[in-house]
């Protein structure tokens, strides 16, 4: 079968059209090649630190005169190579798009605001907002996941545990069981602040609401596959772990791959709860 990565393509469709300021200077590099090149010196060079292998391409990155896409790429080249200022700028110029742009450009956005400039009450106000703007799509299996959990950490540093099971149930009335949502695993990660409320069974009666619900999805889906289909490259998990709905892509099988695992970790987690 076919491998390919929509970066990769990306670098295909440019390199086809010579049309790419980069050819013009064999030193620069547009935000989508320079992040692929970082994609690569990752899955390569495992035992280095992430930084270590991105760095070098951030230089030859060109800035100036990008627009589309290739400015979005810019903010990902900065989100790889701590620079959040920067970063932030770039994602800032889509935050009013509703698309897989925007979308993206919002979870990289909350990140830098919560991590890197600690304004962890923004963050928290936003969540609500991008549930309004964005509804669940199963290709953003991650969605605002990450931010959640941020906020429920903070939740639980404080001794608020009442707070992060109302910050989860916010979150599970607002994914479904259409795709392989990371978030549906909230209530096995936060397992203490449910055991500290005495609310197990909650726990466990949610986390079997969604294995069934998403071995159902899963049946449908394999009794509805495609005959054939591409396989897209995977990537080593620090990569993977960074991808969003803009630099991943996967195939029909893959995609159910993604429930299997999902399916396998709400088991596991169970398990945990005696359940």
């Amino acid at each position: 079968m076919k491998k390919i990565t929509f970066l990769l393509l990306a670098i295909g469709l440019i390199t086809f059209n010579g049309t790419s300021k980069a050819q013009s200077n064999d030193s620069k590099l547009l935000p989508s090649e320079a992040l692929v090149l970082m994609y690569n010196a990752v899955d390569l060079n495992p035992d280095k630190k992430r930084i270590d292998n991105t760095k070098p391409f951030q230089s030859r990155v060109i800035t100036e005169g990008l627009s589309g896409d290739e400015i979005f790429y810019l903010g990902e080249t900065y989100f790889w190579n701590f620079m959040p200022k920067e970063a932030a700028e770039a994602y800032g110029q889509f935050l009013e798009e509703d698309s897989p742009r925007g979308r993206a450009s919002w979870q990289r956005y909350l990140q830098i605001q919560f991590r890197a400039f600690e304004k962890h009450d923004l963050v928290e106000q936003k969540l609500s907002e991008y549930r309004k703007k964005f509804k669940p799509v199963p290709d953003d299996r991650y969605g605002i996941y990450g931010q959640v959990i941020n906020v429920a950490n903070l939740y639980v540093k404080r001794g608020e545990h009442k707070k992060v099971l109302e910050l989860i149930n916010q979150e599970l009335e607002y994914v479904n069981y259409d795709g392989a949502y990371n978030s549906l695993l909230l209530p096995a990660y936060f397992h203490a602040s449910y055991r500290s409320l005495g609310k197990v069974d909650e726990a466990v009666k949610t986390l079997k609401n969604a294995m069934a619900g998403l071995t159902e999805t899963l049946e449908k889906r394999k009794q509805n596959a495609p005959d054939e289909e591409f396989q897209y490259v995977v990537h080593s998990r620090p990569v993977a772990s960074m991808e969003t709905i803009m630099t991943t892509k996967l195939s029909y099988t893959q995609m159910n791959e993604k429930f299997e695992v999902l399916i396998q970790s709400i088991a596991r987690a169970l398990e945990l709860y005696g359940g």
